[in-house]
């Protein structure tokens, strides 16, 4: 019952891991936990990626039978294991957005620090070496990662013979802004994605179908906050004086350099500890005035100054160029692939 890792009978440089499971006390193994990395083992290159968690259900699911195929397991075995069988434990996507420029990229990427910074502190930060950093901000909800591929310090992320594919591939890695989440069992089933049959593509007009959108939209642009309105100037006088009194003092007191949770009106008297009611004061400068009483305001000046809200839209997202598609996750290079794969694992369908 050891994990074994495996090489992909599409990509044999690349390897996936599996890991059977017992169940039980009668020596059976009664499941599979299967771990691979889609894009590198079923396309030659994994800079532009493309999100489809039920095909790559499905490409794990035909791994497992392979292996059990050539371990001698009988067809009408291995025949059982069917998609609607799995549940899924965790799902990396990969959000792309291509700018203009490699400078660009880095200007992106120094102003999502800059924001991660003011909403979480120190729990945004860069790390790597050399030139490979990877922004890694922990959120509340889960971490989010946002880095460049770096084709120096992973030479093996690109296995393209074709010269004038990869050179283009190479050209367009530095331009890519990658934003990844990883949804574990507790966030699939919150949001009732936990089998491969959740996922949808997006219907014929209608882009609120798209389960790739909803994740993002859910997950990326709620933990950065990309929905809400920050001020990065001062008020001026007119605004202030729409403000209560009590609501105007604590706010030029945070104005001022302090935490407004120290501020005597956001503590009880006596005891010291946090009047709940701050939290209603702090929502409600938030939606009068754009300023949030939980960042320091000289981090939300330097850290809200940005266009990212506008930049990082779903619809803005970088896809798959047609004549690419045969080096990526696509269905250009999935479909004849997995055509390929079962006709050995099922062998009649195909005669």
């Amino acid at each position: 019952y050891k994990a074994h890792f495996l090489p992909s009978p599409v990509m044999p440089s690349q390897k996936f891991k599996l890991h059977p499971l017992k169940v039980g006390v009668d020596g059976c193994i009664e499941g599979f936990r299967v771990e691979a990395a889609v894009a590198g083992c079923a396309a030659p290159q994994n800079v532009i990626l493309s999100n489809n968690v039920k095909a790559a259900a499905l490409f794990n699911l035909r791994l497992v039978q392979y292996h059990c195929r050539i371990n001698g397991m009988p067809l009408e075995e291995y025949r059982r294991f069917e998609l609607s069988h799995v549940r899924l434990v965790d799902v990396e996507l990969t959000y792309l957005f291509k700018l203009e420029t490699a400078k660009a990229v880095q200007v992106a990427l120094d102003m999502l620090k800059a924001r991660a910074t003011a909403l979480y502190g120190k729990k945004a930060k860069f790390y790597g070496s050399g030139g490979s950093y990877t922004l890694c901000i922990e959120t509340p909800g889960g971490i989010i990662k946002v880095y460049i591929k770096d084709l120096e310090a992973q030479p093996k992320a690109l296995r393209v013979a074709d010269a004038a594919v990869r050179g283009e591939i190479e050209e367009l890695a530095p331009l890519l802004l990658r934003i990844e989440v990883v949804l574990r069992a507790a966030d699939l089933e919150k949001m009732t994605l936990s089998s491969p049959e959740d996922w949808h593509l997006p219907e014929a007009g209608d882009p609120e179908s798209d389960t790739y959108r909803k994740v993002f939209n859910e997950v990326i642009r709620k933990r950065l906050q990309l929905d809400v309105w920050f001020a990065t100037e001062a008020p001026n006088e007119e605004t202030m004086a729409t403000l209560v009194d009590t609501h105007r003092t604590i706010l030029e007191f945070h104005m001022q350099g302090h935490s407004a949770r120290d501020h005597e009106l956001c503590r009880y008297a006596g005891s010291g500890k946090l009047n709940p009611n701050y939290y209603q004061i702090r929502n409600a400068i938030l939606a009068k005035v754009g300023i949030d009483l939980d960042i320091p305001w000289e981090l939300q000046v330097a850290g809200m100054a940005d266009n990212l809200s506008e930049m990082l839209q779903y619809d803005q997202r970088f896809r798959v160029p047609e004549h690419l598609r045969a080096y990526a996750f696509t269905s250009t290079l999935f479909n004849p692939m997995m055509a390929a794969l079962e006709s050995v694992l099922f062998p009649e369908e195909g005669a």
